[in-house]
């Protein structure tokens, strides 16, 4: 006899004989809608897309019925996803941008060839990820709420959300924001990729509290809702915040290369999640070269009040002995008033 065999009391197998029975009425619910009401539902999306100016229509491989919402998570199709994501955060695959750092960063970003990307919850007193979905009425993902029996809340997701910032070369601006004031490092790459999570992101228009920010999402999100009873999902959506920001921040226009932890388009099996003094706050190392992309490193600008000495000391033998080619510049920009800012890092 078994002695460590689990007893299952009445209790919990009339739980799971209930819990069996609202998948199996869920399940025939969501057939019968499908069944009933599919081309409805792609008339309604199909004209919400053409109304917003996008002509590529849906089809039923692309859309359905689920339990609890409507959206593709389910299907192979990413035709939806694709549309929405394009439509306000652009791709980018082949581009030359700046990240700025302190000294004593980009030293060891040089010296190790690698950056590292903090999760998300670094940023959270910026009102990072959670904006976008509060500025759409989504109130769920700060709530919480399960899906394929996980519980999903903003908090979660922003840690397993991880990105590195980058702007255009010629954003003198952020010496003072990221640059140390000035005595930091720009530095400068030409990057190639296919990664799905690198796009330009996306500034909020208008603090006004009646004004729709993304109105594509809006109208499909109350359309759906009304016509339907159902919240709209899509395949992404956990994401889709991670590239939404404040629009005070909209002189920094950046381009962030995001990976998220556990994401279905690509392995991110390869990165090791190390800690930080930072409770919460946690960061994975991406090589300059690596299955994700490949950054080539083609200027290295010190900022007008570095230590040239330090930069001397430091930088420079790391350039010689690593990227010969490359001959250090130095910027001529002025933070107006470097106590105005406080400094921190892009990554």
């Amino acid at each position: 006899m078994n002695r460590n065999k689990q007893i299952i009391t009445m209790e919990e197998m009339v739980k799971k004989v209930e819990m069996m029975e609202r998948v199996n009425n869920e399940s025939r619910q969501v057939k019968k809608l499908n069944d009933e009401k599919i081309d409805e539902l792609l008339e309604v999306v199909n004209l919400i897309l053409e109304k917003h100016g996008i002509f590529e229509s849906l089809c039923k491989v692309d859309i359905c019925f689920s339990a609890g919402y409507v959206g593709n998570i389910e299907l192979e199709s990413d035709k939806l996803s694709t549309i929405l994501f394009e439509n306000f955060y652009p791709q980018q695959n082949k581009i030359t941008l700046s990240h700025f750092t302190s000294l004593e960063v980009g030293k060891s970003i040089l010296d190790n060839g690698e950056f590292w990307l903090h999760n998300l919850n670094k940023n959270s007193q910026d009102d990072e990820f959670r904006k976008f979905y509060s500025d759409h009425l989504i109130s769920d993902y700060e709530e919480g709420f399960n899906i394929f029996n996980l519980r999903i809340d903003s908090q979660s997701l922003m840690s397993e959300l991880y990105s590195l910032s980058l702007t255009d070369p010629s954003n003198d601006a952020l010496w003072c924001y990221f640059g140390n004031n000035g005595t930091g490092l720009k530095l400068t790459f030409e990057i190639e990729t296919q990664h799905v999570d690198f796009r330009k992101v996306y500034y909020s228009e208008n603090e006004n509290a009646d004004f729709i920010q993304l109105p594509l999402i809006n109208d499909l999100t109350s359309c759906i809702k009304k016509k339907f009873g159902l919240d709209f999902r899509f395949k992404g959506f956990s994401k889709f915040g991670g590239f939404y920001i404040h629009n005070i921040y909209g002189d920094e226009n950046e381009f962030r290369f995001l990976i998220k932890r556990g994401a279905e388009e690509y392995d991110t099996s390869c990165f090791q999640v190390n800690n930080t003094n930072n409770e919460g706050v946690n960061y994975i190392k991406l090589p300059f070269d690596s299955d994700f992309g490949k950054f080539k490193l083609v200027e290295v600008t010190i900022g007008s009040d570095c230590d040239e000495q330090m930069f001397t000391n430091e930088i420079v033998p790391i350039l010689l002995k690593k990227y010969k080619d490359i001959v250090p510049l130095k910027s001529n920009y002025k933070c107006e008033d470097p106590n105005k800012f406080d400094s921190y890092d892009m990554m």
